[in-house]
């Protein structure tokens, strides 16, 4: 709002000074506008010469609004729905409780290959005089 109130009063300032150079570049100042944020579209076909030159007559063709949206229509109508599809309802409660696997389901389908069994027993002693029979009777050598 304080843009517009400088701007004005500049206008006013300038148009006190010279008026008709005033009137000149206010109308170059609200050109250069209309080109650079006005909508762009080509003129409106208007057969003018064919009326009566005392009835005025307006042109304008319809203009495509899918330019000034973000999203389409269906799209917008999907994110609402989306968005209020349970609101004011309350979910339902989870049973499962704390501390139970919430991930997806695992299963395997063979079996898991079968552990090594080792018989200690089975184990023949070492050799008399090895480094094996050392250390197996507490001698930690020299």
């Amino acid at each position: 709002m304080r843009g517009w109130t400088i701007a004005a009063l500049m206008l006013a300032l300038a148009a006190a000074s010279s008026p008709l150079a005033a009137q000149q570049s206010a109308e170059q100042v609200l050109q250069n506008a209309k080109d650079s944020y006005g909508p762009s579209r080509p003129a409106p076909k208007c057969d003018k010469d064919s009326q009566d030159p005392d009835v005025i007559t307006v042109c304008a063709e319809l203009e495509e609004q899918e330019q000034f949206r973000v999203r389409t229509d269906e799209e917008a109508e999907n994110d609402y729905a989306r968005e209020t599809m349970n609101k004011g309802r309350t979910p339902a409660p989870n049973v499962d409780g704390d501390g139970i696997f919430k991930g997806p389901a695992t299963f395997r389908l063979s079996a898991p290959e079968a552990a090594l069994i080792i018989d200690l027993e089975e184990i023949p002693d070492a050799p008399e005089g090895s480094d094996a029979a050392r250390i197996g009777n507490g001698d930690k050598g020299s």
